[in-house]
This record gives C-alpha cells, sequence and structure tokens, in this order.
C-alpha cells in the first residue's frame, strides 16, 4: 500500500461530491420582488494551481469515476482449513476498504450429524465475519450444504441458496451448485432466466457459486452424456449479456475464457486445504480484488503469506548446509526423531525430507512426526500384574461345570 503524504497547500482536494444549497428563506411581508439567485456551480473535486512553465504531476486523468467500485472475493475457508489465514485477510481487507465483499463458499467444514458442533463451526466463522467493517454475502459451498442438517441451518440463518441483487447498475447473481449435488435445479434455473430478464439493462453481470460446473458440464458432453449440472443452459442465459463468473472447491487457481470469450474463474484458497506449491501450481492463499470500470471489471490476486512460512523461509535460507534437528518433547524430555540437513531455502511452509530410509524407517518417522502435532502424554496412576494361575483357575472352573451338567444330565 501507497504510504500517504502531506499535500503542499497550493493543493486542495474536496471530497463532497456536490455542494448542498441552504434552504430557501422564507419571504417576509414587505419584501419586494427579488431575482432568483444565481445557481451555484458544482465545485471541482480537485483543484490544481496555475503553474507558469512545467508541472510536478503528469497529465493523467484522476480515475474518481462515480460509477467505479472495488469489491474483495473471499475464497474457500475450509476443506482442511488452516488455522489463522481467513482473520490474517480479514484483517487486510478492513484495511483495504472494499465497498463489500463476496465470497464463493465452503465456509465451515460440515459433514457432521452433531448439531451442537454444527452450530459450534457456525458460531466461530460468524465470529470471523463479524470483525469485517463491511458487508459480507454469503453463497453456499458443498461443505455448507453438506447434509440435511447443515442444510437445514442454512435457510434458518440466511435464508435461500440463491439470490441476486444490484450495486451501481451492476448486477449480481449467486448460485447455488449445491441443488441437489452439482448441479443448478429447475426451480434455481427458472428463478435465474426471470431475474436476468427483469435486468437487461445492467452493465455488467457478476455470477458466484461455488463448484466451476462448466468442467463437469463439459466432461458429460465429451462422453456422450446430457449435461447433468444445467450448467450449458445457465450460459445459454447469459451469452448475449456481458458477464464474469466466479467459483472455488477446486483448491487451484485457473483462469478460463468461455462463452463469447468471457472470463470465468476457479479461485484457490483463503485458509482452505492446499499444497501451496505455488503460483505455477495455482496453489496460493488469496483474495481477489475486482475493480468495476465502465468498460468492465479489473481482476487482480492478493495473495496471503502466513507469517510463520515467511519466518520459516527467511531461517531456512540463513542456514543452507545446517542440520535442522525435529524434536518430539514428551513429560519435558526432548528426544530428536530426525535432523535432516537443509538443502536450499524453503518457501511455502511445506517440508520434504530426503535420504536413505527403508519404507518401515520412513513410515515410522512420518508417524513420529504425526504424533508430535497430538501430543497426548500418559502418567501411570496404578499399575497392577495378573498373573497366569488366574487364567488356570478359570479353565478348570469351566472343566468342572461341563462335568457336573453331563452327570445330572445322565442321572
Amino acid at each position: 500500500m501507497v504510504s500517504p503524504h502531506r499535500l503542499p497547500t497550493a493543493f486542495v482536494l474536496i471530497l463532497a461530491l456536490a455542494t448542498t444549497a441552504s434552504p430557501a428563506r422564507r419571504p417576509l411581508a414587505h419584501d419586494g420582488p427579488h431575482e432568483p439567485p444565481p445557481a451555484r456551480a458544482a465545485t471541482p473535486l480537485m483543484v490544481l494551481p496555475d503553474l507558469p512553465g512545467a508541472v510536478p504531476w503528469t497529465d493523467k486523468p484522476v480515475i474518481d469515476d462515480p460509477d467505479r467500485f472495488q469489491i474483495a472475493i473471499m475464497t474457500d475457508h475450509t476443506g482442511g482449513h488452516r488455522p489463522g489465514i481467513w482473520m490474517d485477510a480479514v484483517t487486510k481487507l478492513n484495511m483495504l476498504r472494499p465497498s463489500f465483499v463476496m465470497s464463493v463458499g465452503d465456509l465451515v467444514e460440515g459433514f457432521t450429524e452433531d448439531r451442537d458442533e454444527a452450530l459450534r463451526q457456525w458460531r466461530e466463522f460468524e465470529g470471523f465475519i463479524d470483525r469485517l467493517d463491511m458487508r459480507f454475502f454469503f453463497v453456499a459451498g458443498n461443505h455448507d450444504l453438506s447434509n440435511d442438517l447443515l442444510d437445514g441451518l442454512w435457510r434458518d440463518k440466511f435464508g435461500p441458496t440463491w439470490y441476486s441483487f444490484d450495486y451501481k447498475r451492476v448486477h449480481f447473481v449467486c448460485l447455488c451448485s449445491e441443488d441437489p449435488v452439482l448441479r443448478i435445479g429447475d426451480e434455481q434455473l427458472a428463478f435465474l432466466r426471470a431475474d436476468l430478464a427483469s435486468h437487461a439493462d445492467a452493465r455488467h453481470t457478476l455470477v458466484f457459486l461455488h463448484r466451476p460446473l462448466w468442467t463437469t458440464a463439459e466432461r458429460d458432453l465429451a462422453e456422450g452424456r446430457d449435461d447433468s449440472t444445467n450448467w450449458k443452459k445457465v450460459e445459454a442465459l447469459l451469452a448475449d449479456r456481458p458477464h464474469t463468473v466466479f467459483s472455488g472447491h477446486i483448491h487451484h487457481y485457473v483462469s478460463y475464457r468461455r462463452n463469447g470469450g468471457r472470463s470465468y474463474y476457479a479461485l484457490a484458497t483463503t485458509g482452505g486445504g492446499s499444497q501451496l506449491r505455488g503460483r505455477p501450481y495455482g496453489e496460493f492463499d488469496h483474495v481477489t480484488w475486482l475493480t468495476m470500470e465502465h468498460d468492465g471489471p479489473q481482476v487482480v490476486n492478493l495473495t496471503l503469506d502466513a507469517k510463520g512460512a515467511r519466518i520459516f523461509k527467511d531461517v531456512t535460507r540463513d542456514n543452507v548446509g545446517k542440520r535442522m534437528a525435529i524434536i518430539l518433547f514428551e513429560k519435558g524430555k526432548g528426544e530428536v526423531v530426525t535432523a535432516p540437513v537443509i538443502r536450499a531455502e524453503i518457501g511455502g511452509g511445506r517440508v520434504q525430507i530426503s535420504g536413505r530410509m527403508t519404507t518401515a524407517e520412513a513410515n515410522d518417522t512420518a508417524l513420529l512426526l504425526r504424533a508430535g502435532s497430538l501430543a497426548a502424554p500418559m502418567e501411570i496412576i496404578e499399575e497392577r500384574t495378573i498373573g497366569p494361575s488366574l487364567g488356570a483357575e478359570n479353565i478348570a472352573k469351566g472343566f468342572n461345570s461341563v462335568t457336573w451338567g453331563f452327570l445330572v444330565i445322565v442321572a
């Protein structure tokens, strides 16, 4: 971000879009006829000094189109969520000040039949959203609607799973790709048809949904099947209007040109599960920043680098060629699990250990490393030993009971 600088006193920036005229004075009884007051000219937004010769600014226009706006799009939070990333995005967006924030679903982990656990997940997520200074629009993902319980909670909390709204003559359409699963249902399709017809004069249409259904639709058609998703029907409804589509779900970033050269996006993650292999793989945490101009949206991605990963990257860069011990602590005592040599700077927060290990040794090391992240030390309170005589005694009693039972039957 560019730090603000104090402007020279000759520069005057006026933020009001128009001046407000004072209310007209009521005429008094003795007042004669008066000429109407002259109309006050609108005050320009920027007043520059009239300098002789060269001037210390460029001749480019000031970007202050009143129809221009900026929004942020947050993508998958769950599907193996990593704590801290979503709140990092919230903090940064509060500084960047978009008009509002959109989403593309997978906001909670879902996939639970436990109502209390489902409510806990939503309380946690809504706590994140409460920290945003601007409005947030919910879009449902497969995790959010993963069963009847989660579907019912969504409707209780947020109402419909598809809807639309308008902002500065741009039409926003939020669809549900889980209707029921991997599909735009017939009722939703009818809604979209009527909705687009009633907003035919929108200067642009922005569509948000969770799954990039066009990939499934294309696969169906390539394999000789009908489109199971109804997405081709959605594209037909959108075809004659300028539009852009945003989705998530696949946890890696892909940009498509479809439906007459329009931009379709599958976004990466805002804390959802990812190998974070970087831009060549489309695997990174980000929020998408959209600026709506008169000729359509300008889209950029603001990446979110985890603080811990940055520290690890710096430490490994400064210690190439040295050993890094991985130590498992239990009950205050540390044991070295492995101590590999740092071969190169390690970015992205992920580590690969290589060396001359057998498969069994590699599995044992992996098991210890996983156990380290879920440490549960055990303290022995009482210990008892049961000798072999107890087993022998039980065998003897069983034999005697069979013998006596046989004698009773014979008698």
